[in-house]
């Protein structure tokens, strides 16, 4: 309307007459609207009425469509087009410098439809799409007609057409008669503007019942300002029989524009009413069900969803939806979740059965941002729209990720979710991706978007190992998930290379344990064994079954073997048998006719200077025992046994005797079998010099340093020498607790060392007996080992005593 054009009925005025084409249309919603809460100081709120996201082009579209199920000639709102031109922003008084902004520039276009346009409008003028759609009924009845005229349509708003005159020309034409119809309630609406003294909000005025001044007027409170907008676009508030008959007409003195916006703008546009009107309507078990209500904080009065909360549910209803009541599980699930406000939003649908095939039927209920499953057994589980999607995509309760499990679990942004056939997780570059079958489940036991796995690199793909059946495998970031059909492990990357060194799944089979770390060496049971490899290098060592029992057998890493430091390789027996030799760190693990056994590098070593596995002892019979620190192993062809000799006494300043003439011997100072200062100031020089506590104090350090320890090797042949080894690893050599013993009870000596015991080493290596362990007689001793094949070293121990003879 332009100044001083005033409007009255609820379509365009004919005939002279004021209640010509009067459109009395049926409520499309369900609720009855009550005469006594129209407020003529407030029809609509400020809210309401310049909401410019109050709907989006396809909501006003849906609600044009809703309105008009049959159009008949082609003309209608929900069919319009109309070629729109583009107009520049626009401001009260283009002649004054910072006049208050009107409408924003609207961009025109071809074919334009009615909604586009009616949305492009409420963005530009900020008055809501709500009240541009009213104000078509209200004035022309055009969002229900089914065949409008030309004439209708290029007068829609009533912009330019007085009570008393013609309708202005320039304002023609469905286009302008938005925008302008828009443009001129934006500059009622601003204090600026010459139109806001008329009808002052937020003052007591007088408004007129109808153009004729004998029919009266009534002062109202002007509560807000869109109220004083439709009070300066239609002058006049309806009387006592206009709102008697909402939906017809009053009498002689009733003006219809105002209540026709008042009643079209709520009975299209008030869910709670309707929501509240619709529960009333519900089956008496449901109302006393639901219980009473709790908030209608998700009801706000521009929003297109209201959800109420109610003590035992939720209900819910969409601008042209259904109405939509979550009861029971899913309600009280819903409710935990935050209800409206949490990040599930508003309901969507109602609950509905689901058909899950062989995982089983449930219910499901959809929501603004997600769905709420129930499953066959278990609880309610809320899936947000992100996983839904990919859920969806696997199909779903009928698909292999079956029901949902748990509710996600996010680490910052990024978040996974369990189900009872798998995980739901982003992948390397961040996008959710499917984790199926036993190795999602795995990878969600181990934390997940925060698992040491890292994320999936790809999709998982069929893997056949022959002899041992089909599976899965699926490589992520810090490795490979494998499923089996029973279970799934992971094998971390750092292992690897050792795979591939080895040949692969092809050798090792499935890998069925955790990963374990010993320093730089990482470890991981697989059906073939054990499979070892190292961070330092790429290579890999596989030990065999029987290996692994004999090896967990002598107490694993934590033993006395310690580490494999080569693979199970094939030696020599006795009697030109084969068999196989895995060396560590501490000893071996043979195996041989009489099976596999273990023992300490020393009874290898004493084996070897007799014959070694080839020689008369033969293959090992029983694992190696230690006895209070003594070893025993028997062979087909005897028992080797070492034995350590009992320490010496810790001695120190003021001890005398045998002990303290020994350790003077040693330290090459003179013997009086007296500590005095002298003998303790010779031991400190000593520690010292060997990068021990410097104390004077010779406890079993400070002995070990000077000799060593001393180690009586016994070996005894049996009184029958191995013959061909039977073939059945069960089958016992003949032994004989008779025969000879070898004893050997001599120092461990070395540079330094003086005395009989090196005399004694001289004469051995017949080189000249001194009695003094200088260098000339180590590098004799270190001729000899390497001839023997022994560790050379130059230190005379227990082994090379026994070399020697």
């Amino acid at each position: 309307m332009i100044t001083g054009f005033k409007r009255i009925a609820t379509v365009a005025v004919a005939l002279g007459s004021l209640i010509a084409g009067l459109i009395v249309a049926t409520p499309a919603q369900a609720y009855t609207l009550n005469p006594a809460d129209f407020n003529a100081g407030a029809i609509v709120s400020d809210a309401q009425f310049y909401d410019e996201n109050a709907m989006t082009e396809e909501e006003i579209q849906a609600f044009l469509n809703a309105k008009i199920p049959n159009c008949t000639n082609g003309k209608c709102l929900n069919v319009y087009r109309e070629d729109t031109v583009t107009r520049p922003a626009t401001v009260i008084d283009a002649l004054i410098p910072g006049s208050p902004a009107l409408c924003s520039a609207y961009v025109g276009g071809v074919g334009e439809t009615a909604a586009r346009i009616i949305y492009k409008v409420q963005k530009a003028c900020r008055i809501s799409a709500k009240a541009i759609l009213v104000t078509l009924q209200k004035e022309q009845g055009l969002v229900t007609a089914t065949a409008p005229s030309d004439s209708k349509l290029q007068i829609a708003m009533g912009m330019g057409c007085p009570d008393t005159a013609r309708c202005n020309s320039f304002y023609y034409g469905f286009f302008n008669q938005v925008y302008y119809g828009a443009s001129q309630l934006r500059r009622y609406s601003t204090p600026a503007s010459s139109h806001y003294r008329a009808y002052p909000a937020y003052s007591w005025v007088s408004v007129g019942f109808n153009p004729n001044a004998a029919c009266g007027a009534a002062t109202i409170y002007i509560a807000n300002v869109a109220t004083h907008a439709l009070y300066r676009y239609t002058p006049y508030q309806p009387n006592a029989a206009a709102l008697a008959n909402l939906w017809g007409t009053g009498d002689a003195c009733s003006a219809y524009g105002n209540r026709n916006f008042w009643r079209n703008y709520n009975s299209w546009f008030n869910l709670k009413a309707e929501l509240k009107s619709q529960v009333a309507a519900l089956p008496a078990a449901t109302r006393t069900a639901l219980g009473t209500i709790v908030s209608e904080a998700g009801c706000p009065e521009t929003a297109n969803t209201c959800t109420i909360t109610y003590q035992t549910g939720v209900v819910a209803l969409r601008l042209l939806g259904t109405l939509s009541v979550t009861l029971g599980a899913i309600g009280t699930a819903y409710q935990a979740a935050g209800g409206i406000t949490g990040p599930l939003g508003a309901v969507v649908a109602a609950q509905e059965s689901v058909v899950g095939g062989a995982n089983g039927n449930g219910l499901r209920q959809q929501f603004a941002n997600g769905y709420i499953y129930q499953g066959p057994t278990g609880a309610p589980v809320v899936v947000l729209t992100p996983i839904h999607t990919v859920y969806a995509s696997q199909g779903g309760t009928a698909g292999t990720l079956g029901w949902p499990k748990s509710a996600q679990r996010c680490a910052t942004t990024r978040c996974d979710q369990r189900f009872d056939g798998g995980l739901i997780a982003p992948n390397s570059s961040g996008t959710l991706t499917a984790v199926l079958g036993r190795t999602g489940l795995a990878y969600g036991d181990s934390g997940g978007v925060n698992s040491p796995w890292g994320a999936p690199t790809a999709a998982r793909s069929a893997l056949t190992i022959t002899g041992q059946g089909s599976g899965f495998k699926q490589a992520f970031q810090n490795g490979t998930a494998y499923d089996n059909g029973t279970t799934a492990t992971f094998l971390s990357s750092q292992l690897a290379p050792a795979l591939t060194a080895v040949g692969g799944e092809a050798v090792t089979g499935w890998p069925s344990g955790s990963l374990q770390v010993s320093g730089i060496t990482r470890y991981q049971q697989f059906t073939n064994g054990i499979l070892f490899g190292s961070t330092a290098n790429t290579t890999g060592i596989l030990m065999p079954p029987a290996v692994v029992t004999a090896w967990t057998a002598a107490g694993g890493a934590a033993g006395y073997l310690g580490l494999p430091t080569t693979a199970d390789l094939v030696v020599a027996g006795p009697a030109g048998t084969s068999g196989k030799r895995m060396t560590f760190g501490g000893g071996f693990i043979v195996t041989g006719t009489p099976g596999t056994f273990a023992h300490p590098t020393a009874i290898n070593n004493t084996l070897s200077t007799i014959g070694g596995l080839s020689g008369s002892f033969g293959w090992p019979t029983a694992h190696a025992r230690n006895v209070s620190g003594s070893w025993s192993q028997t062979f087909q062809g005897g028992t080797i046994s070492l034995a350590t000799v009992t320490p010496r006494p810790t001695v120190s300043l003021g001890a005398r005797g045998a002990h303290v003439v020994y350790l003077q011997q040693k330290l090459g100072i003179r013997a009086d079998g007296i500590f005095g200062t002298g003998t303790r100031n010779s031991v400190i020089v000593y520690q010292r010099s060997k990068g021990l506590v410097a104390d004077g104090i010779v406890g079993p350090a400070t002995w070990r340093a000077l000799d060593g320890n001393t180690t009586t090797v016994t070996v005894t042949p049996n009184t029958t020498t191995p013959s061909t080894p039977t073939p059945t690893p069960s089958a016992s050599p003949t032994t004989s607790t008779t025969g000879t013993s070898v004893m050997v009870s001599r120092p461990t000596i070395r540079v330094g060392a003086r005395g009989a015991d090196v005399v004694f080493l001289q004469q051995k290596l017949g080189i000249r007996a001194d009695g003094i362990f200088g260098t000339g007689t180590r590098n004799a001793v270190i001729v000899f080992q390497r001839s023997k094949g022994l560790v050379a070293d130059g230190i005379v121990g227990p082994r090379t005593w026994v070399a020697l003879g």
